[in-house]
């Protein structure tokens, strides 16, 4: 009896919970969206991406990139030549498929 109550008490909560996110998405949007899972690579591209789309150039979207790589760390003097190329290529591969430069290479028979 007493598990019951507990189940009917907990199917009350959970359905006011989700009238409650219901109502709070109407007024206000989705509350997250998560463009990537904790995926660096993944991050980084989704950044560029957007950063590209609203009008950086490709230098400034790449010195924001590895700024934030290390934005913790007081003690990290520099960035690899490894980092830089990664992310370079990171952020140019992101202009190419904005701008459409990736279609040029793409086969007709696919």
């Amino acid at each position: 009896m007493r598990d019951d109550k507990d189940r009917r008490l907990r199917e009350k909560q959970r359905a006011a919970e989700l009238e409650e996110d219901r109502l709070w998405d109407a007024a206000h949007g989705p509350k997250f969206t998560q463009l990537a899972s904790w995926s660096l690579p993944k991050m980084e591209s989704d950044f560029a991406a957007l950063m590209l789309r609203d009008g950086l150039d490709r230098e400034a979207v790449v010195s924001l990139l590895l700024a934030m790589r290390h934005h913790g760390d007081k003690l990290y003097v520099g960035f690899s030549e490894g980092e830089v190329a990664e992310v370079s290529a990171t952020v140019d591969m992101e202009w190419a498929k904005i701008t459409g430069l990736l279609d040029q290479f793409r086969d007709d028979d696919e």
